[in-house]
């Protein structure tokens, strides 16, 4: 059965709880990852467990995916379990950090080992919650965005609506916080990044002649926005480096559609000239890993020089 796009509230009572899990299971036609039973409650009919009677109560996809939800989140740390979903021999799910750091399961205290935490995969349930749609993490700040529970640890990490990290990298700064504080904490953390105001820029990376990998930033103020601008050289100091350069808004996802770039190498007697749609500034780093941006390997950079520089133009723009 095909499922649409619901992103509806948890349950608020815990009786409320159990009866959208309970019937959940019961259209699953006995799935076999469920929640222990609380103390007195009744087990199922053979009937009822095989969906055999007619009596079945029905449940909205809204309320299935409350259960999914609920059945999914992690008894240890509260996170959604995300796929592949491995399970004690007891039958309870817990995700993949908690079970890292937990000798046990902190149900029924079954110890990890060959039919322990670790080994038993529950493959009827990874199947059911693949024909679902989950809401972000981020839901509550403002992310819209639903997808298949494969594709929630990816699209998190750079969702426009997470935390943003320093944009100088982990190695170089730890920093990280909401996007709105990046350039401020860029300002006072590391003053020797440049600012630009204005569409149009003219800017000269520096270090391009060392031998080691490198990255320059800068900001540019433009239509009441902030920009990041990264150039980095990366490669083996003698032959085969590359230079990438992305240009990325500091904001929302919405402002990502709303600007596109140019980019342009001029020097003496070649020209380049590259146009992109900005990125998000929680993708920057990840396109430019990825390669989706101005990327030009070190020798082909050599005949963009103008004297010994290598000058970049930019333009900011509206879509």
């Amino acid at each position: 059965m095909g499922m649409r796009t619901l992103l509806v509230p948890r349950a608020a009572g815990c009786e409320e709880k159990k009866t959208q899990i309970k019937n959940s299971l019961l259209l699953l036609n006995g799935l076999n990852a469920r929640r222990p039973r609380a103390q007195g409650s009744q087990p199922a009919t053979s009937g009822e467990a095989n969906g055999d009677s007619t009596e079945a109560p029905q449940v909205s996809q809204g309320g299935l995916l409350a259960a999914l939800l609920d059945i999914l989140e992690c008894p240890v740390c509260r996170e959604v379990i995300l796929p592949p979903l491995l399970q004690c021999k007891n039958g309870h799910l817990i995700c993949a950090e908690c079970r890292k750091r937990s000798p046990t399961c902190p149900f029924c205290r079954a110890r990890k080992g060959e039919h322990g935490l670790q080994r038993i995969r529950n493959v009827d349930l990874e199947k059911l919650v693949e024909t679902a749609r989950f809401p972000c993490k981020y839901a509550p700040r403002g992310c819209m965005v639903s997808f298949p529970l494969s594709g929630k640890e990816h699209h998190e990490e750079h969702c426009s609506f997470g935390p943003c990290r320093c944009v100088l990298g982990s190695e170089a700064c730890k920093w990280t916080g909401p996007r709105e504080q990046l350039v401020d904490h860029i300002v006072r953390a590391h003053p020797f990044v440049p600012r630009f105001r204005g569409n149009n820029t003219t800017f000269m990376p520096t270090h391009f002649d060392r031998h080691e990998n490198f990255s320059w930033h800068a900001v540019v103020t433009c239509f009441g926005r902030d920009f990041m601008v990264v150039m980095k050289k990366s490669g083996r100091a003698h032959g085969g480096s590359k230079v990438s350069s992305a240009v990325a808004v500091v904001g929302s996802s919405e402002e990502e559609r709303m600007y596109n770039y140019q980019l342009r190498l001029c020097g003496n007697r070649h020209r380049l000239t590259w146009e992109a749609n900005v990125q998000g500034i929680n993708s920057l780093a990840h396109c430019i890993e990825r390669g989706e941006c101005l990327e030009l390997d070190v020798s082909s950079a050599e005949h963009l020089r103008n004297g010994g520089d290598l000058i970049f133009e930019l333009t900011i723009y509206t879509a």
